[in-house]
């Protein structure tokens, strides 16, 4: 059955999203995963073909985007069904892992998905007056991550397409990225939504709170999870890069 209008509708209805950033991400989904009642779209869990670096080697994965369900069927399983049906597909295309990213840990903690790390969510409050900031570019971003992972152990790998993907959702959200001085030498960068939320940055916490030129923005705070297909577990002890949201 396809319901890819009742989908999106879903979707916006869960994450308030506008209709054109709605479009991108169903655009960008390799896979959706759907359960229906009624004829209606119940649950969905959209998937995204991604590569992780970890354990010495990239493999493929899922990275699942929009997971939600409409409250009238909430705690009747239909998101344990969409999230099988996902693992299903995972093995038939031979995926590593399935990952997400997402406020409420709790919730798939029973689904089989185990915390990666975490993110606390956190005020910027202002202070120190000598950094400031300017507009920049997806350009910056990719020459700032290429030198974050080289210091990594396991990250989220990167290239040309996935950049030109990237900058087409931010500017169907309004994202901006913007780059991050002090005393007139660029330190680094921040990706920052029109509501404030920095999203993805590769800016020191310490910086970030205390830097006058970021006032009152907030850092977004969330738990990347996983659930292993291959039965290989991840490291635990790994340093670990996963800033952006969709990884």
């Amino acid at each position: 059955m396809d319901d890819t209008k009742g989908q999106k509708q879903l979707y916006r209805k869960v994450f308030g999203d506008s209709a054109e950033l709605t479009d991108e991400v169903f655009r960008r989904a390799a896979h959706c995963f759907c359960v229906f009642k009624d004829g209606e779209t119940a649950s969905v869990a959209l998937a995204l073909n991604k590569k992780l670096f970890a354990n010495g080697k990239e493999v493929p994965i899922y990275f699942l985007v929009g997971v939600c369900t409409d409250e009238r069927y909430r705690r009747k399983g239909y998101m344990r069904a969409v999230l099988e049906q996902a693992q299903v597909a995972a093995k038939r295309d031979d995926i590593a892992y399935i990952m997400l990213a997402t406020v409420k840990p709790e919730l798939y903690s029973p689904l089989g998905f185990l915390p990666l790390v975490k993110r606390e969510e956190y005020k910027c409050t202002g202070g120190a007056t000598r950094y400031t900031i300017k507009e920049s570019n997806i350009e910056f971003l990719a020459h700032r991550y290429a030198k974050i992972v080289k210091k990594a152990d396991m990250y989220a790998v990167r290239n040309a397409d996935y950049y030109a993907r990237l900058e087409e959702t931010y500017r169907a959200e309004g994202t901006s990225v913007i780059k991050v001085f002090e005393d007139g030498k660029a330190i680094g960068y921040i990706v920052a939504e029109s509501d404030g939320r920095i999203t993805e940055t590769d800016i020191t916490e310490d910086i970030l709170k205390n830097a006058e030129c970021l006032k009152g923005k907030f850092f977004e705070g969330f738990t990347v999870m996983y659930r292993s297909v291959s039965g290989e577990k991840l490291p635990e002890s790994a340093k670990i890069v996963f800033y952006d949201k969709y990884l």
